[in-house]
């Protein structure tokens, strides 16, 4: 039994059609053929198929695969290699197109990539020096920036120790308004009461709160210990927010004020002056800076008065000095002003 007769037999071998020694001879065949097994298996499996698909009750339809595979175009169907391929071709016959369009592409590009790709490389090797030159100007012209701005920095801060540049404008004289209160009025949100050197008077700082570190725009209030009588001294033409923080007196006349910024918790002190209580007018209590204050330093805390003698004032003070511009690091110096009180006080009575 050879491979080309079994494959002949095949369906009279499935449609049980054959002599007893025939088909014993083909089922032997086929337990010693893989090709031929592997067909067989194949083909019982079709036959099985068939039989499903096609079973009605109490009919035989034995004969009906044979019939059906001899009506087959087995040149177009055949079980050949050959005639394998050219289906599998023909089925796929899309896929493969695509496929060689692809590769033809491919074919096309790679040259001209190969081509290009040297002349960016060539392009890329003739500008590598210019790109140097241009990099060694681009740092010199960094260089340069840097030297102007540290040159700059160094003429502002020179600028700025010359001009004694400080927190609050040099110009800057606060103006008060002075008010009668009623004798029952009783602040709130203020600092301690400050008595004048002889207890005639009291002063406080009224609305932002005991230490006068909270946000706002606060008042100087002054009250007659005697007779109980009050006054609000309240900045006006006040475009820039500033707020009396601290006080203290001098004499029963004269009061001490530490003026800055209302809002904001950075700034927490400001500039020193000096306000006449009877005339509501004021003046800077240290005209000739000896506090040495700048851009980055505030007085905090009127800390002691003394007289040096009838016409100056010896004022130990608490300075906040911020260590950069940032204002993010600081700390606390005593600094001694050194104030003119008596010419000070002929420009305020």
């Amino acid at each position: 039994m050879d491979c080309n007769i079994f494959k002949k037999r095949i369906n009279d071998l499935l449609e049980d059609n054959l002599s007893y020694d025939l088909r014993k001879a083909m089922l032997e065949h086929a337990e010693s053929c893989n090709n031929c097994s592997t067909l067989f298996k194949e083909e019982h499996e079709m036959d099985d198929i068939f039989k499903a698909g096609l079973a009605v009750e109490m009919q035989n339809f034995r004969s009906l695969r044979s019939d059906i595979m001899k009506n087959i175009d087995k040149n177009r169907y055949g079980t050949g290699s050959g005639k394998k391929l050219i289906r599998h071709f023909k089925s796929y016959i899309a896929t493969y197109t695509s496929l060689i369009a692809i590769v033809a592409v491919f074919a096309f590009l790679i040259p001209y990539v190969k081509t290009h790709g040297l002349l960016g490389a060539n392009k890329s090797a003739s500008m590598a020096p210019q790109n140097q030159v241009m990099s060694a100007a681009q740092k010199a012209d960094s260089s340069n920036t840097a030297d102007n701005a540290q040159n700059d920095s160094s003429k502002s801060m020179k600028e700025s120790a010359d001009t004694v540049k400080t927190l609050i404008d040099s110009s800057y004289i606060p103006q008060f308004e002075k008010k009668q209160l009623s004798k029952d009025n009783n602040p709130k949100f203020n600092t301690p009461w400050e008595a004048s050197t002889s207890n005639k008077f009291s002063a406080t700082v009224e609305g932002k709160g005991t230490e006068a570190i909270e946000e706002g725009i606060a008042s100087i209030i002054v009250k007659n210990s005697s007779t109980g009588d009050q006054w609000s001294f309240n900045l006006i033409n006040n475009d820039k927010q500033y707020t009396p923080k601290a006080v203290k007196w001098i004499d029963d006349e004269n009061i001490l004020v530490i003026v800055g910024g209302g809002y904001g918790t950075v700034d927490l002190g400001g500039e020193l002056y000096i306000l006449n209580v009877n005339t509501g007018l004021a003046a800077k209590a240290d005209p000739k800076n000896t506090a040495k204050l700048n851009v980055l330093s505030e007085i905090t805390k009127i800390k002691s008065v003394k007289a040096v003698n009838a016409s100056t004032l010896s004022i130990d003070t608490e300075v906040l000095v911020f260590e950069d511009s940032s204002k993010n690091k600081n700390h606390s110096e005593n600094r001694t002003i050194t104030s003119p009180f008596g010419e000070i006080v002929n420009t305020i009575k």
